[in-house]
């Protein structure tokens, strides 16, 4: 006689059970208020809100996915007496809605006045609500970083609005990131760009407007970090108006033979000199420069570092050694950084230290596109894409807000000592974790396994979550 088969009429599984943790996080930053406050297209308003549509995006996202015909995971493996309620509990409406819907509404939603604003205010409310504390550099006056950096979103053999040829030889859009915090990674703000814009269009005003935005986040003193993209005397002026310091990696400009030129004039004057290898030198200097924009005078630090190599390691043949080779001419090579601080209040060599920290954007950019796989955007339109990349800053935030409360909990399942998870680790700890759906006094529950060592984390942040004001 083989075993019984014991049959649950209201039961069924969703493999997110995070969503509705994260579409909680979503609702405390007042997205959908803000987006609804925007109006909507027609005479009638659409089922579900253009507010909460939004928020269902946003959670969408999070899963670590944006193609429209996915948004039925969200459900999870539920009979259909149950959907409904389960939709209801933890997303707050009557149903979910099918991928066309959700496709049609994003386009509409898209075409909103005021809308980047409108993301961007609730990115600031759910970071001011969250109570993580962003943190300074860990040298320096206490200095809160700001890193701007244009990244690229490949969408090459397609036909999508507004894609252009990208400075890495291929199409699609170039979106300048506004990052803030030390190690941290939060979002401040993204202005979508078509592939083909130059990185320093627009870029003066949208720095300016995400200074302002900063400042309502810190009380402390900022520090702005770009690359040689945006090496021009408007920004300085503009930082200088605004008081805050900045670091900036310059354009040198040059040909070789300036370059050389350069080189010959400044090496007699450098102090700091290494060698890190025979035949590698590496000399360290700073002088004042004054630059005019529109009128405008500015004297600024120009930091250089100077490498010259008068030999080339050559690999023996067949084996592992080699030998250095020199050279009839040595190779030189300049790197100029522009930067506020004066020589008695930093050196040359930490200003270069603290630019090249500025790297660790690539690492959120890296995780922005393949951890949540938000580079192939899923529309035709240009403005449904930028919808789209807001949206998932926003989720990238939340998802950021969530590793920072599991961080805190001693039960976290980490083999070493990490200043911030992945998002990869947060979306399959956390949004991933498995859930029974079961139906109990006219209520939908979610029932995590007790011997999973995920569940206590996600207890821990679920009780952080709910403790935000609303």
């Amino acid at each position: 006689m083989g075993p019984k088969t014991t049959i649950i009429a209201n039961y069924g599984k969703i493999s997110y059970g995070g969503t509705g943790l994260m579409h909680t996080l979503i609702e405390r930053s007042g997205l959908k208020k803000r987006i609804d406050a925007l109006g909507h297209k027609g005479r009638s308003g659409p089922r579900i809100s253009n507010g909460e549509m939004s928020s269902l995006a946003a959670v969408l996202y999070s899963t670590g996915t944006t193609v429209y015909d996915r948004f039925d995971r969200l459900g999870g493996s539920v009979a259909s007496g149950l959907a409904g309620r389960l939709a209801k509990e933890l997303y707050g409406i009557k149903d979910l809605p099918s991928a066309d819907q959700f496709r049609q509404q994003m386009n509409n939603i898209a075409n909103l006045p005021g809308l980047s604003s409108a993301v961007r205010a609730s990115i600031r409310e759910m970071l001011l609500k969250s109570g993580v504390l962003l943190q300074p550099l860990p040298y320096g006056r206490g200095y809160i970083p700001i890193d701007g950096d244009v990244t690229v979103f490949n969408n090459s053999k397609t036909k999508k609005e507004g894609i252009g040829y990208t400075y890495q030889k291929n199409f699609g859009y170039a979106p300048f990131m506004i990052y803030i915090g030390y190690n941290q990674g939060f979002c401040l703000g993204v202005e979508f760009r078509p592939g083909n814009q130059n990185g320093q269009k627009g870029a003066p005003e949208f720095l300016r407007a995400m200074i302002h935005e900063a400042r309502e986040l810190t009380d402390q003193a900022l520090l702005i970090r770009l690359d040689s993209g945006h090496d021009a005397a408007v920004n300085y002026v503009l930082f200088q108006e605004e008081g805050v310091d900045f670091i900036v990696k310059g354009n040198p400009r040059m040909k070789r033979t300036n370059l050389v030129a350069f080189a010959e004039k400044h090496i007699p004057e450098c102090k700091d000199v290494r060698m890190p290898r025979p035949g590698k030198s590496v000399y360290l200097g700073s002088y004042y420069k004054t630059m005019h924009s529109n009128g405008h005078p500015i004297r600024v630090r120009m930091v250089y570092e100077i490498t010259v190599r008068d030999s080339v390691w050559v690999k023996s043949k067949g084996t592992a050694d080699g030998y250095y080779q020199y050279m009839i001419q040595p190779e030189y090579e300049v790197d100029l950084y522009y930067t506020s601080f004066t020589k008695e209040e930093m050196s040359d060599r930490n200003v270069i230290n603290l630019y090249h920290d500025h790297g660790t954007c690539e690492q959120y950019h890296s995780e922005l596109k393949t951890d949540m796989d938000v580079e192939r955007l899923p529309s035709k339109y240009f403005a449904t894409n930028k919808l789209v990349c807001e949206l998932a800053m926003l989720a990238y935030n939340a998802l950021r807000i969530i590793g920072s409360f599991s961080m805190e909990c001693s039960d976290v399942p980490v083999s070493n000592d990490v200043d911030r998870h992945r998002l990869k680790t947060i979306i399959d700890g956390i949004i991933h974790l498995e859930a029974k759906v079961t139906s109990h006094a006219r209520r939908v529950h979610l029932v995590f396994s007790e011997n999973d060592s995920r569940t206590p984390v996600y207890h821990h942040v679920e009780q952080r979550v709910f403790g935000m004001p609303a």
